[in-house]
């Protein structure tokens, strides 16, 4: 195998593992969509903060950016993340803009197209209610809103 391709394969597995989790996530349909150039194409949803939206500045902010910026810091590699409205993000990754998506959840009909990594993290969605409501005891109490 050719010394350069096998290098960008472990680069590639090695930020899918370091940097995500079940929320967190970068998918490829191919690995060696990245042979042919340093810099990897991710996008992302702008409007799902803490994990990733646009700042105030315009730029990519939150928990999943500021790991896979870390990550690529580290490994000197060029990340180019766009983060968008979701629906763009996931036809970016279906039509090859994009080498991977980060923080895409396991939805039958895309583990069928993507590559997905094992969760390294698990991140849960939880309802808080203040102790004064009492109309809202259980997920059933929720149908309807």
């Amino acid at each position: 195998m050719n010394p350069v391709i096998k290098e960008r394969k472990i680069i590639m597995l090695l930020i899918l593992t370091l940097v995500l989790s079940t929320g967190i996530f970068v998918e490829a349909k191919d690995i060696n969509t990245i042979e042919y150039t340093r810099t990897i194409k991710l996008a992302g949803d702008q409007n799902h903060p803490p994990y990733q939206y646009v700042d105030k500045d315009g730029n990519p902010a939150g928990f999943s950016v500021d790991v896979i910026n870390a990550i690529a810091e580290e490994m000197n590699l060029d990340i180019e993340l766009t983060l968008m409205e979701w629906s763009e993000a996931v036809k970016t990754l279906g039509n090859g803009q994009v080498d991977g998506v980060i923080y895409m959840g396991q939805r039958e009909e895309w583990r069928r197209s993507y590559k997905f990594i094992p969760p390294i993290a698990v991140d849960r969605q939880v309802i808080f209610v203040n102790r004064e409501t009492v109309n809202i005891n259980n997920l059933e109490d929720l149908a309807g809103f």
